[in-house]
């Protein structure tokens, strides 16, 4: 099996799971679960499935551990890179800026998504 199938198939389950795990929050919430516990069960629940991810993707070459032994495709590679730049911490850092230095701060969005590109 190619490495692009197995990578496809394992963000297939992982996209499964998460739309498993909205279906469960909501039942959660139907049966009058509180917002802490939902909160908690999304926290666990994601760790669980990070030390997954970990043990199913340990290594002992360091090339495959910094470079996936150059097997990963572009198209894997720009989600990758995109879900870097819209983190929390790009929209809050933005928000906060535009909000601190007003609307000429929409320069540094603009030159930031540019340069990105």
């Amino acid at each position: 099996m190619s490495f692009v199938l197995k990578l496809t198939r394992f963000f297939s389950w992982l996209t499964f799971l998460l739309l498993v795990g909205i279906t469960v929050a909501a039942i959660f919430e139907d049966e009058g679960w509180g917002r802490q516990s939902i909160a908690y069960f999304f926290i666990f629940s994601t760790l669980a499935v990070y030390a997954v991810v970990g043990l199913l993707s340990r290594t002992a070459d360091l090339e495959e551990y910094y470079l996936a032994a150059r097997q990963v495709p572009g198209v894997f590679n720009g989600m990758a890179t995109a879900a870097d730049w819209m983190s929390a911490a790009s929209f809050l850092g933005i928000a906060g800026t535009l909000y601190y230095s007003g609307f000429e701060a929409l320069a540094l969005l603009v030159g930031w998504t540019g340069g990105l590109c």
